[in-house]
């Protein structure tokens, strides 16, 4: 499972998120319920590192040792 973060602290960030994990066929981090044992690639849109719930993504996949490549 592939998990898509970033920018997610208004209507417009989540939507964006959204719309880029569907084109993507990407399941995007909009949810606490992650099953963060299955994922495989955490990518990250541009603007991630300033936003404190794509942090936590981050910092949740870091601690996993899940895989992240960053989407420009």
């Amino acid at each position: 499972m592939d998990v898509l973060t970033g920018p997610q602290r208004t209507p417009e960030e989540r939507g964006h998120l959204a719309e880029t994990a569907g084109l993507l066929d990407i399941t995007p981090a909009l949810s606490p319920d992650i099953p963060w044992w299955a994922v495989n690639v955490l990518y990250r849109l541009a603007g991630w590192d300033r936003c404190p719930a794509a942090l936590a993504d981050v910092a949740v996949a870091t601690a996993m040792g899940i895989v992240m490549k960053d989407l420009l």
